[in-house]
């Protein structure tokens, strides 16, 4: 392959020819480079590819062709998540990417994305949402040989800035729990602070996913967020996972089992879903659970929060006991021990207080 250079451009190119998937010859070059032994390097790159059967053929391929083609056929997000794919790639994603090929997609357009959501003022949380969203996109498109490299690796990930949760002390979550005992969805309340659980999986949960003998439960399907389907798995592989179920909430699902079998006779009805939480004998509306459990907020003197932040209660207590963030991020079901870090740090003085401790006694304990 001979190198040529662009007296018009002052650069460099080089002419290649190979076999492209439909078993055809291809003659195409490859412009733009600045010295000549650039050039040759690249075509001797090139060269090596081609012999060794790991060239993949250039693309024309955009974003915006790929990216919703891509989304299709991503089967394991449920439809709220999907929704939110839509609504990331037609507010963000293509106005700023769309219209690249994805063998033109360079580390600094990337970087460029980044900045313009941080310019929107969005949120780092989102930001890096945002970002894990095309860098899934670019990874599916390597592991289908339409790029060699995904150039997002090649960027830092968007570090989410410290939040403070806005979450009842123990006490706190004693008290309401205390004043709303004789609430409908009292059962529910307890369950959610006292594992963790996030308010899909509660809603999706099934009384055959209950062992009341070895006090544990597992979670293996979900209600999505619109109330209407329900979802085998869960949010990721590792939020399928086994929990243990306290002692002191046994008696109240075992009571509430017994009176929602009792409502269910008395309305000729069946529980054919065999869910543990109910309306009628359909499946709770996510949207009316949250409506309700801001009421019972309001009968009380406690701070306002949301749903989710009994999950985040839950965290608290764990880490406030010692628990070890392994535990604490598998009884969550993270995907990542960071995700956990990154949520809960602050909550950790104690923690890091002991470690530090035990590194200075073992490095200065016998000086």
């Amino acid at each position: 392959m001979p190198v040529y250079k662009d007296e018009k451009r002052g650069t460099y190119y080089i002419s290649y020819s190979y076999i492209n998937s439909m078993g055809k010859r291809v003659n195409t070059k490859k412009r733009g480079y600045k010295t000549k032994k650039e050039a040759k390097e690249a075509e001797a790159t090139i060269m090596l590819e081609i012999n060794r059967g790991s060239f993949i053929e250039p693309s024309k391929v955009t974003i915006n062709e790929y990216f919703p083609e891509w989304l299709i056929h991503k089967t394991d997000l449920s439809n709220q998540t999907r929704m939110m794919y839509e609504r990331v790639f037609k507010n963000h994603i293509s106005p700023c990417l769309g219209s690249l090929s994805l063998q033109a997609l360079k580390p600094f357009h990337i970087q460029k994305f980044v900045k313009e959501l941080k310019d929107k003022g969005l949120e780092t949380s989102t930001i890096k949402r945002n970002f894990n969203i095309i860098n899934a996109c670019l990874n599916s498109a390597v592991s289908m040989d339409i790029i060699k490299d995904n150039v997002a690796k090649k960027v830092d990930t968007p570090k989410v800035s410290y939040k403070e949760l806005n979450i009842w002390t123990t006490e706190q979550s004693i008290e309401f729990l205390s004043l709303n005992q004789h609430h409908e969805l009292f059962p529910l309340f307890a369950l959610a602070i006292n594992t963790g659980m996030r308010q899909g999986e509660l809603l999706g949960l099934r009384w055959k996913d209950i062992n009341f003998d070895e006090q544990t439960l597992m979670i293996r399907q979900t209600l999505e967020h619109d109330g209407k389907n329900i979802k085998a798995g869960a949010k990721t592989t590792s939020s399928i996972r086994t929990i243990g179920l306290p002692t002191s909430v046994i008696p109240i699902l075992i009571e509430h089992k017994r009176q929602q079998e009792s409502n269910l006779d008395i309305l000729g009805l069946s529980n054919d879903l065999d869910l543990v939480f109910i309306t009628g004998n359909k499946q709770m509306s996510p949207r009316n659970v949250t409506r309700r459990f801001q009421n019972a907020i309001k009968h009380t003197n406690l701070p306002v929060i949301r749903f989710h932040d009994l999950r985040h209660i839950y965290a608290s207590i764990l880490i406030a006991n010692n628990a070890p963030i392994k535990h604490v991020s598998s009884t969550l079901g993270h995907s990542k021990i960071s995700t956990t870090m990154d949520t809960y740090v602050h909550l950790m003085p104690a923690q890091m207080r002991d470690i530090t401790n035990q590194i200075g006694e073992a490095l200065l304990g016998k000086a």
